[in-house]
């Protein structure tokens, strides 16, 4: 049977192009009380989840990916580790945590970029309520994602001046 690494997931920075401005794929975190209703978690994060102990990091990556979009074979690049001692403290991801069964309250992520055309991604994800969001203009996002977002930016910028990887932000056919 498949189970999950407690302590190490994948989270995905996955950036679109819809022809006016760079967005990036958030899903909505929340969390109600199970007996009052009340909401005690609303915010956004980025797709990632934890791995398998039958994948490695770039399988999870990808898998991530086609739940989220339905698509395979995207551009994907692995740009960094997060797994400082303070990633979950606050006081909401502790209790996000405390009511996820199997994760540890050490994680571990590994941190993937991908880019696609984002008028062709049909979005679904368990359920969850998923949407894009312009770079410039995120709302509160959970756990140390704004870190995680603004490492993966920086290394897109980079491989964008050196790399034709934008290209992967287009459909086949554009016109400049």
């Amino acid at each position: 049977m498949r189970q999950i690494i407690p302590n190490i997931s994948v989270d995905c920075v996955i950036f679109g192009f819809d022809f006016n401005q760079l967005n990036v794929l958030l899903v909505e975190r929340k969390l109600e009380d199970p007996k009052t209703k009340e909401v005690l978690i609303d915010d956004w994060t980025l797709t990632g989840y934890h791995i398998f102990d039958d994948e490695n990091f770039d399988t999870a990556a990808s898998r991530i990916l086609r739940e989220v979009s339905g698509l395979s074979n995207i551009y994907l690049e692995q740009f960094y580790a997060f797994g400082s001692l303070d990633r979950i403290d606050s006081e909401k991801d502790k209790l996000w945590l405390s009511h996820q069964h199997g994760f540890s309250h050490r994680i571990v992520t590994v941190g993937y970029y991908s880019l696609i055309d984002s008028t062709q991604v049909s979005l679904s994800f368990k359920s969850r309520n998923v949407q894009w969001f312009p770079v410039d203009n995120l709302p509160e996002l959970g756990f140390d994602h704004n870190e995680i977002f603004n490492k993966a930016l920086e290394m897109l910028r980079v491989k964008l001046r050196s790399e034709p990887i934008g290209f992967e932000l287009l459909p086949e056919k554009f016109t400049l």
